[in-house]
């Protein structure tokens, strides 16, 4: 079940990213023997899952694969602000609604991308299947690994009208699952289960309020 909500968050920020810019990936010529960040990444990981029994790397790629939902998001972010600000450039008229949609969908996101985070390393500190300082040394790689494909893709705000008012649009839409399905996978379930009642709490507030 984690796994499919894994895959249905990549595919809600490839769409935010799709819909936001034209992608282009120049053409390089590769020596099959040359080592790179993502070369070491690789070698580091396998070096460290060849000691560990099953359970253990299972371990392992449940707080790897959170990790890496995390800074895929903190990357949409970071696309989300510039492609407001290009569309903000190009279509006067869009500028201020983009904007406040930004700041309303950064409001309900990012404090549980940032307890997200949180959570995680204190996951990894508890943790007993393997060493963290192991796990941080070969994420640190996968980190590094990220950043140079990401260096090899040209990102080209579109700033078309039609264009910008799609990515408002995908906010509105995307907003609503982002928030849950990262309460429900990156954070454990005595979070979620008191986000749920501090929400019930507060409506039931609100109602006696209003009689």
């Amino acid at each position: 079940m984690k796994e499919i909500k894994m895959l249905k968050l990549f595919r809600i920020a490839l769409c935010l990213s799709v819909a936001m810019f034209v992608l282009a990936m120049p053409a390089m010529a590769q020596d099959k023997q040359e080592e790179t960040p993502i070369t070491k990444w690789i070698a580091a990981e396998n070096s460290m899952l060849d000691s560990m029994p099953k359970s253990n790397q299972e371990v392992f790629f449940v707080l790897r694969n959170k990790h890496s939902v995390i800074r895929t998001l903190w990357v949409v972010h970071r696309d989300i602000k510039n492609a407001v600000k290009a569309c903000g450039q190009n279509n006067k008229d869009l500028k201020k609604p983009m904007q406040e949609r930004l700041k309303d969908w950064e409001n309900a996101v990012l404090p549980i991308l940032s307890e997200a985070e949180k959570l995680l390393k204190t996951e990894v500190k508890e943790q007993e299947a393997f060493h963290a300082s192991d796990y941080n040394h070969v994420i640190d790689l996968n980190d590094k690994a990220f950043k140079f494909s990401e260096s090899k893709i040209q990102k080209t705000p579109i700033t078309t009208q039609e264009a910008c008012e799609s990515l408002l649009a995908s906010m509105d839409e995307t907003e609503d699952n982002l928030v849950s399905i990262l309460q429900d996978m990156l954070l454990p379930e005595e979070v979620v289960r008191e986000r749920v009642e501090q929400a019930k709490k507060a409506e039931a507030e609100d109602q006696e309020e209003s009689e």
